[in-house]
């Protein structure tokens, strides 16, 4: 940390960032409790001295606590102070504090912000806004597109009048290239499947197999999502297994909603079962790649996904037990139907196949290569309109869901504007204040249960990506400060709120989108409303198995 003191002089905030993080990755690793300690309080010199001693607080002390192995970004926030004389000014005071060095010295850049009035209430503002978009998405008022567009432009409203407002460079910063390249590529490879027929003869396969029974095609075609999205990842599954969804019920004349739905929530839940299978997953792996490793993530998080599937699969069979039960009519009509369905363009299967099995052997050897799958996909897309559209872009990009894309990377602006607000930082405060107030011996299981219902509760209103990286500092916070808290286990904690909670609503999960939108395209309209009444029931019943089964193994 004395090598990082002498980076200050003659750099910007971003080179004192890199060079931070370099000089710090060569240092061996620091016991938490030894890490040292930013305080900040505003204060006033009424001594007349120029030591840091002589300031005395008129607000509150707040503390951050630096990382081992990165840089950390502190927030402190002073909405009222306590003048001890109102003639003297206010200053704010920062200052370092180490529990075996007292001489450290550590790199540290510091932006003052006035808010004014404003900042007062800039939370509840974010809020408000954010509840107006879910509203607007909720009852149609307009496309789900502009209504998350009208969001973002709030949110960057509200920064500016807090004097807050970000250039343009950082608001691109914002969005998930990771979520959206993913969708980019994953959309041209399927677009490309699609020509060739394999979806209509996927879908012969699947009613062949069900012998008739809808109970059968349900249990194959949401198991088989599941098991998919825990190995690739949920957008990817869900992109390549809802045309034959759509295949298979538009052979039988039947809506496909009720199974799509199913398909996208199952797609959830079995993402959950692994470090690669939903992005919070792999967000919480890469920043407590120190404590928890791939082989964890299924040794903890896989037996509650298997115990939670079976329950999520009978509620959704009673909710939706008129369209995912009974015998298919007609049903020896509608095989002779589709055993005329053949690879209508073997050439262009064959380069699809390949390169989706280049796709899929990448995604799987993600623990090794680290890439962000959207690379992966990219890649992928790239070799194969090479080999199969090298002139004709316009025919490539019509498979691309433009309105879906750009949906997101509203959505994303919005959010992460909220997160500047201070809204998700203050979830976290109050999260943290409520597992504090517990008695010590029941501090663990109160950490549980706030940790995996408050993350399915605000995962299911807001993105859970933001969230999710705003709750790591937050839990490596409670474990170092609290010896009763154990940080993998509230890690778990989070993964499972943060990914079950993405079924109560159609914005909780990217899959739940992904679906929506190709539904649409194909003539089936999912609204907010519909998929709440749906969502939120699978939401509990999942969440309430992973929770019982947390108690259980990790604190009885």
């Amino acid at each position: 940390y004395e090598r990082l003191g002498k980076l200050m002089m003659g750099h910007t905030p971003t080179e004192i960032d890199t060079r931070g993080r370099a000089l710090l990755a060569e240092e061996i690793d620091v016991p938490v409790a030894d890490l040292p300690v930013l305080e900040g309080f505003v204060g006033q010199n009424l001594a007349g001295a120029t030591s840091p001693e002589a300031y005395t607080p008129v607000s509150d002390i707040k503390t951050c606590t630096f990382k081992a192995d990165a840089s950390a970004q502190c927030v402190f926030e002073w909405k009222e102070v306590t003048r001890t004389d109102p003639t003297q000014p206010c200053y704010m005071i920062v200052r370092v504090v180490n529990p075996t060095d007292p001489d450290v010295s550590v790199a540290v850049h510091i932006e003052t912000v006035q808010m004014g009035t404003f900042g007062l209430y800039k939370e509840w503002i974010a809020l408000t806004i954010v509840g107006l978009v879910l509203l607007g998405i909720a009852f149609e008022v307009f496309h789900r597109m502009w209504v998350a567009f009208c969001g973002a432009f709030a949110m960057l409203g509200m920064l500016l009048i807090a004097n807050m407002a970000p250039d343009l460079p950082t608001v691109m910063t914002w969005l998930d290239f990771g979520t959206l390249g993913l969708l980019f590529g994953m959309m041209i490879i399927v677009g490309q499947l699609q020509r060739t027929g394999v979806f209509e003869v996927l879908c012969g396969a699947c009613l062949r197999g069900s012998k008739g029974n809808l109970l059968y095609l349900t249990l194959y075609i949401t198991l088989i999502t599941a098991f998919l999205s825990a190995w690739l990842d949920n957008v990817t599954t869900v992109l390549l297994m809802v045309p034959v969804t759509m295949a298979v019920f538009k052979a039988m004349n039947r809506n496909p909603v009720p199974l799509l739905m199913a398909q996208a929530m199952l797609s959830n839940v079995g993402g959950t079962m692994t470090m690669i299978g939903d992005p919070p997953n792999i967000i919480i792996g890469n920043e407590l790649r120190n404590y928890i490793g791939f082989i964890d993530f299924i040794q903890n998080l896989a037996p509650g996904v298997l115990l939670a599937i079976p329950f999520c699969l009978l509620t959704l069979v009673l909710i939706f037990k008129k369209d995912l039960k009974g015998k298919v009519e007609g049903f020896n009509d509608v095989v002779t139907v589709v055993d005329q369905y053949k690879i209508k363009d073997f050439p262009l299967f064959w380069s699809s196949m390949y390169i989706v099995l280049g796709v899929v052997i990448g995604f799987l050897l993600h623990p090794i290569h680290h890439l962000n799958p959207a690379w992966i996909a990219l890649v992928g897309a790239t070799l194969l309109v090479l080999v199969v559209e090298r002139q004709d872009a316009h025919a490539v990009l019509h498979a691309i869901e433009w309105d879906m894309l750009l949906f997101f990377a509203g959505m994303f602006i919005m959010v992460e504007g909220a997160m500047e607000l201070g809204l998700i930082r203050k979830i976290a405060q109050f999260l943290t204040m409520i597992i504090d107030t517990a008695p010590p011996d029941s501090q663990l299981i109160a950490a549980i249960e706030v940790i995996i219902w408050f993350s399915a509760f605000f995962s299911a209103m807001l993105d859970n990506i933001p969230y999710t990286i705003t709750m790591i500092p937050v839990i490596e916070q409670l474990a170092a400060t609290n010896p009763v808290l154990d940080l993998p286990i509230l890690a778990w904690a989070l993964a499972f709120g943060a990914c079950l909670g993405g079924n109560g609503t159609l914005i909780g999960a990217s899959a739940n989108i992904v679906t929506v939108g190709l539904a649409e395209k194909d003539g089936h309209h999912i609204g907010f409303i519909k998929w709440l009444l749906v969502g939120v029931p699978v939401m509990i019943v999942s969440v309430a198995v992973a929770n019982v089964y947390m108690l259980v193994r990790y604190a009885i």
